[in-house]
């Protein structure tokens, strides 16, 4: 999992850093001044820009087909500013709004692993956003640097979830497990597994409370029913 997020991050940072090719193809073309509409012209890199040039901007619709495979469509008001998508030739890509090279807001990305969308820091997912694997799991909550870190919930695709701290990716701290509906944890969890003072209560209304370790209970401290 963490390795897959990690590389949304950086499919991010190297198409945005494809959409800032603009300026420097449009002085390249020899447009550096009046009103230009194009229509597919080429670039010395190979690059085919459709869209209209004022004074040596893009403005308005704007559509790039790069050299590469790459696709960027979108917007653009006095520069770098609007809505795009760009689509990677390797199948994934990010939609957005774009601003002085930043997202303002929300992106969505979407790749065959699943699909992000939420804040993004300096172009990492990094903020507050939800992941949706296309494997039936999901994780809403903090991130850094496209690792769950801070507080969030991860559901599983059998309906298992988990409510809590989290730190790498995995569960650390004040957590609640839910294994609907036969049993729900409330208490501690370190690299993931249950571990420190806890409560465990099952379907029947048995309640376990106590000390545990490595997911297991070492020092029972109550029973009840």
């Amino acid at each position: 999992m963490d390795e897959r997020l990690r590389k949304i991050s950086v499919f991010l940072f190297a198409g945005i850093c494809a959409v800032f090719t603009l300026a420097a193809a449009a002085y390249a073309m020899g447009y550096i001044g009046g009103r230009y509409q194009l229509a597919g012209e080429r670039d010395s890199f190979g690059d085919a820009y459709s869209g209209l040039l004022v004074l040596g901007k893009f403005e308005g619709p704007v559509n790039i087909r790069f050299a590469d495979g790459d696709v960027y469509s979108g917007g653009f008001t006095g520069g770098f500013v609007g809505w795009g998508v760009f689509t990677s030739k390797e199948g994934w890509s990010c939609e957005a709004v774009f601003k002085d090279g930043k997202v303002q807001g929300e992106a969505l990305i979407t790749e065959k692993n699943g699909s992000y969308r939420g804040e993004l820091d300096n172009f990492a997912v990094t903020g507050k956003g939800i992941f949706r694997s296309s494997a039936g799991w999901t994780y809403s909550g903090d991130w850094v640097e496209g690792i769950p870190e801070g507080n969030g919930t991860f559901t599983w695709p059998g309906g298992a979830v988990y409510t809590g701290g989290f730190k790498d990716g995995l569960a650390e701290g004040k957590g609640v497990l839910s294994s609907n509906p036969h049993w729900t944890y409330d208490g501690e969890f370190s690299g993931g597994i249950r571990n420190g003072q806890g409560t465990l209560k099952t379907k029947d209304g048995t309640t376990i409370e106590g000390k545990w370790e490595m997911g297991m209970l070492v020092q029972p401290a109550a029973l009840g029913g």
